[in-house]
């Protein structure tokens, strides 16, 4: 594996999924790090978990209760691995370490539904590990199952070199596969190449929805791979499956913001817009597995200030919980992190247990490349 040196002092800004940032920020006296651990809101509490702790999946079956994450493992190279948690026994795992999956940008872990494995995203051999390598965006990045224990890991799909795979997601059966995928759009933008974005091209565009069969049992994992919206423009991002579903957010155009967020049929049909907010950053949908009529997601929408229509960038973001009834099409603020840690965070990936009353989330800063944390909120009764 190459690493380019001038890519890893920028590595600092993988705070927040499927987001990249062009320069590095420095951290100011005004960014000082918040000691408070514990909020109380007239709707939930919300405490840290984890000082270090990145994208998350909390295993919804009978067999155990494990939140599955990424952690950066080293302050030189920011590389990660992936771990698991119990919440009642506090007792720590970590998956990937003593295991065949190469070493560097190790994570976007997501439970099988039998609980025994997970599958997650590493960096491969025609990564530079750099900025777009990073699991954020999958950019030569293979995909791989591993059991919880850390054994028989087993790389299952092998990503050609310079496209990108991003959030796979079972289906409640383990018979499906979905994810993100970036095909190389043979257009250079000015400039690309020298911020390094993926063969110089404009990193948001060019993305599809790739879907395949899965059968643990066999030698070839993955099989029937079908794509979704290859004659489209901007990116697409995968969330996971609601029953026969797919939920998804979408960008068109290639704008450099993740836009709204989408449920259609497995075969890409009879989309539903879950958000219609244009001006606004609205990412990662899921539904509670208590109602399915609510949708918990992630938006800019309280910050009236950011709006990626009109070019507002990553580096300015600032996001909180929301959750929408999609039937009554009301949606209500959950989170305030911003106010009580008095500091710009992004709440990015999160999930549900499997009794929906409670979510972990994913807790970053975007300025001065601070580790991102794990909260985790529980809904007042």
């Amino acid at each position: 594996m190459k690493y380019g040196l001038f890519f890893l002092a920028l590595l600092f800004i993988f705070v927040l999924l499927s987001t990249v940032y062009n320069h590095r920020r420095t951290r100011t006296d005004t960014q000082a790090e918040s000691n408070v651990t514990t909020i109380q809101t007239d709707k939930a509490t919300i405490f840290k978990l984890k000082d270090n702790g990145g994208r998350v999946s909390w295993y919804k079956g009978d067999g155990h209760n494990l939140i599955a994450y990424d952690a950066i493992v080293s302050k030189l190279n920011r590389n990660t691995e992936v771990y698991t948690f119990d919440p009642a026994t506090q007792k720590t795992l970590c998956v990937t370490c003593t295991s065949n999956i190469p070493k560097g940008f190790t994570g976007q872990a997501e439970w099988h539904p039998d609980g025994e494995y997970l599958i997650l995203q590493a960096e491969n051999e025609n990564s530079d590990h750099g900025v777009f390598n990073h699991s954020a965006w999958g950019v030569n990045n293979d995909l791989w199952i591993i059991k919880k224990d850390g054994t028989e890991a087993k790389k299952i799909y092998d990503t050609p070199s310079g496209n990108a795979v991003l959030h796979p997601h079972f289906n409640d059966t383990g018979t499906k596969l979905i994810f993100a995928e970036r095909v190389p759009t043979g257009k250079q933008i000015p400039g690309g190449k020298l911020a390094g974005t993926p063969g110089g091209e404009n990193q948001w565009d060019g993305w599809q929805i790739h879907i395949a069969d899965v059968d643990l049992n066999s030698s070839e994992t993955l099989s029937q791979h079908t794509s979704l919206f290859q004659n489209s423009t901007g990116v697409y991002e995968t969330h996971g499956f609601h029953n026969d579903q797919i939920i998804f957010t979408h960008t068109p155009l290639g704008r450099a913001y993740m836009d709204d967020i989408y449920m259609s049929d497995i075969n890409g049909r009879n989309i539903i817009k879950l958000t219609d907010n244009p001006d606004t950053w609205d990412e990662h949908g899921h539904f509670s597995p208590a109602d399915e009529t609510l949708m918990a997601y992630m938006s800019s929408a309280p910050f009236e200030n950011w709006n990626g229509r009109k070019g507002d960038k990553a580096q300015t973001l600032r996001t909180e919980l929301f959750i929408k009834n999609v039937v009554t099409n009301k949606a209500e603020q959950i989170t305030n992190l911003n106010e009580k840690l008095d500091k710009e965070v992004v709440i990015s990936d999160f999930d549900w247990n499997k009794d929906g009353t409670q979510i972990v989330l994913q807790v970053a800063e975007i300025k001065g490349g601070a580790v991102p944390e794990l909260w985790l909120l529980t809904f007042n009764e």
